[in-house]
């Protein structure tokens, strides 16, 4: 048995206090991108229900959503202790996703809903799926970041595999609505899973600033200070923009050719499942297989301006997804279907090059 133990330990990498935590911590972000995964296509397809007509509208909504609720979870974050925030919060969205169930269900206002969740996705998104690397960032030193966060990412790819695979077989046999219900449950494991993680954080002998489980801290003002200061910054802000502005023209592209040529609402949300699945896959096929024969000799900085001509010859990008792609997108007309390249992540690159 301790033979067994001590392969586990030296497969995960992980020493023997940081065995448990680190299995929460992939618990964790395996049921956040399983149940994000499944609200993904739910959102794809209300933007559908919700009027494609309405949709530049709706992405407009979005933005100053955005806008408007940036600052307060940073008013947020520098004020409540760190459990206390993360559970409120994964709370508040759980009980958000039951009164979409039933407003869902009971077909209130349908069109109304279905515009409002749309919005309130990218929300999701940001309350909820963003900051788990934050807190990861905070529980574990950089050490153990270098040893163990490729373990507790593994727990993510799994989820995005598992998360879409679930919504195209649910979709066989339950109604669209109930598809919160069950993204909810996978919000309730995520809160199982912060719980655990804070009382080891705040039981463990060698303590770290903020290990106490203080507030996170932050400002949307300190971030603004800092990018405007630093050049390189401001360039991966520019490259964003172009980013999103080319993802947002295909995604609406996407939508009108999805909303032509399928009728029912259970096909068009098992296609986009579909599609996230595949993408998700061969994202996974490329993280293991091509990742790192193309990161070792290519610098950073070439291999983006390597994906920046490739956009030119027109390879777009497509939606930016909660763990950064490394994949672009090629649309082809008229079924919607799409087959990702290769991007090798240089979003990621572009950071870890200012470090």
């Amino acid at each position: 048995m301790s033979r067994e133990r001590s392969w586990f330990r030296s497969l995960l990498r992980a020493e023997d206090d940081e065995v448990l935590p680190l299995l929460w911590s992939f618990a964790y972000f395996f049921c956040l991108l399983s149940g994000y995964y499944i609200l993904r296509p739910v959102r794809d397809e209300m933007a559908i229900e919700g009027g494609v007509q309405h949709l530049p509208w709706m992405m407009t909504a979005t933005f100053f959503t955005l806008l408007a609720v940036t600052p307060l979870f940073g008013w947020l974050s520098g004020r409540y202790a760190r459990g206390r925030l993360l559970l409120g919060l994964y709370t508040f969205f759980a009980v958000n996703l039951i009164v979409f169930y039933a407003l869902m269900a009971h077909q209130v206002l349908p069109e109304w809903v279905a515009r409002v969740f749309f919005v309130w996705v990218s929300i999701f998104n940001l309350f909820v799926v963003s900051v788990f690397w934050s807190l990861m960032a905070d529980l574990f030193t950089a050490e153990q970041g270098i040893r163990l966060f490729g373990v507790i990412a593994a727990g993510g790819s799994t989820g995005a595999l598992a998360g879409p695979l679930l919504t195209t077989s649910l979709t066989f046999v339950l109604p669209i609505p109930m598809l919160m219900l069950v993204s909810a449950i996978f919000l309730i494991a995520c809160m199982i899973c912060i719980y655990r993680l804070d009382r080891w954080a705040r039981r463990r002998p060698q303590s770290r600033p903020g290990d106490n489980g203080g507030p996170i801290g932050g400002s949307i003002l300190s971030g603004i200070r800092l990018a405007v200061s630093s050049p390189y910054l401001l360039g991966i802000c520019a490259y964003l923009f172009v980013l999103t502005m080319s993802a947002t023209v295909l995604y609406l592209e996407q939508t009108r050719l999805i909303s032509q040529e399928i009728t029912t609402a259970q096909a068009r949300t098992r296609l986009f499942s579909e599609i996230d699945l595949i993408t998700n896959l061969l994202s996974w096929l490329a993280q293991v297989f091509l990742t790192e024969p193309i990161d070792q000799p290519v610098r950073p900085c070439l291999r983006t301006h390597a994906v920046t001509r490739g956009q030119r010859g027109g390879v777009q990008p497509d939606r930016i997804q909660p763990n950064p792609p490394p994949f672009l997108d090629l649309h082809h007309r008229p079924q919607g279907r799409r087959i990702r390249h290769l991007e090798t992540g240089p979003r990621s690159a572009l950071y870890g090059c200012n470090a």
